[in-house]
């Protein structure tokens, strides 16, 4: 049953990965761009773990790269709320950003 869930985690995050690079794409601004380098690469850091995760071999390496995961998300959800309204992203699109963190977090900790 954890492998469901943490398939579940990984389709969630490409979502949200590939959301994240369209919410971002348009910021060309000096601190908006940066800003914005970190959020698209957190994002893709998050299926990838999860995928790493849900394929090792090792409890305590699945383990590792599951928290891996948590610390991107929560990180991603932090740089959206304190920098997105600055960098024209709008507050639906950060909504539906947390929204999809909240849900892969959700399925990662089902999944340890």
């Amino acid at each position: 049953m954890s492998n469901h869930f943490s398939q579940e985690g990984w389709k969630i995050a490409r979502q949200l990965a590939l959301f994240i690079h369209q919410i971002t794409k348009n910021t060309t601004t000096g601190e908006g761009e940066r800003i914005a380098d970190i959020l698209r690469s957190d994002a893709i850091t998050i299926p990838t773990a999860i995928g790493e995760g849900i394929d090792a071999a090792d409890a305590v390496r699945r383990q590792e790269l599951f928290t891996e995961a948590e610390e991107c998300l929560s990180s991603l959800g932090s740089f959206l709320e304190q920098f997105g309204v600055e960098m024209d992203i709008s507050p639906a699109d950060i909504e539906k950003a947390l929204v999809l963190i909240s849900e892969c977090k959700s399925r990662i900790r089902t999944a340890r």
